[in-house]
């Protein structure tokens, strides 16, 4: 919700996805949205994905290399090392993501005729972490935050409080190292 609060244009963009795809939102103050009808959000899924890409839940993901092994950039590990792969420092890789890679832009996951998700590896995406190690709960937590994040969109339109340190910690996730105070009022059903 803070991304949110701070890129108004995603939030509107958003916003017209949802009130488009799903009008039930807008009939009904109870409705939460089916697991097809969310799957079919593809600016949904790319927002939440920048998030992922800018605040991983894990900032770390630690490796143990069993044998001598040489990277394609020529990079020697040697066996036995322990490698640390930080999600939070590849997610601001220019060389990866381009000149913006510090920026919050979800339409960088969409392609630019079509609108659609472009198809990721998770060597590319390691928000969940990748290859054989890849998280085995990833979809059920994407398809969660669909349901919440498309729910509180529509319902809610949340401001935050001003004056707060809104800076994130690190340990074995990222968080945020205070509360983060919202104002929180109701969406009326003509969306305004």
């Amino acid at each position: 919700m803070h991304e949110l609060h701070h890129h108004p244009r995603v939030l509107e963009k958003l916003r017209q996805e949802l009130t488009t795809k799903l009008p039930k939102f807008g009939d009904s103050e109870s409705y939460v949205p089916s697991l097809d009808e969310v799957q079919d959000l593809p600016y949904l899924e790319a927002t939440i994905r920048e998030v992922l890409r800018l605040v991983p839940p894990v900032p770390t993901i630690p490796y143990h290399c069993y044998r001598d092994t040489v990277f394609p950039d020529g990079t020697f590990i040697p066996a036995e090392s322990a490698v640390l792969l930080s999600t939070y420092s590849t997610a601001r890789l220019g060389s990866v993501w381009g000149p913006d890679a510090s920026s919050f832009v979800p339409e960088r996951f969409l392609d630019a005729n079509s609108g659609e998700l472009l198809k990721m590896s998770t060597t590319e995406f390691v928000a969940f972490s990748a290859g054989s190690r890849v998280c085995v709960g990833r979809n059920l937590a994407m398809l969660e935050l669909k349901l919440v994040v498309s729910c509180l969109v529509s319902y809610f339109r949340l401001e935050e409080v001003s004056g707060q340190d809104v800076t994130y910690g690190s340990g074995v996730t990222i968080r945020m190292k205070n509360p983060l105070m919202m104002k929180v009022e109701k969406v009326s059903s003509s969306g305004c």
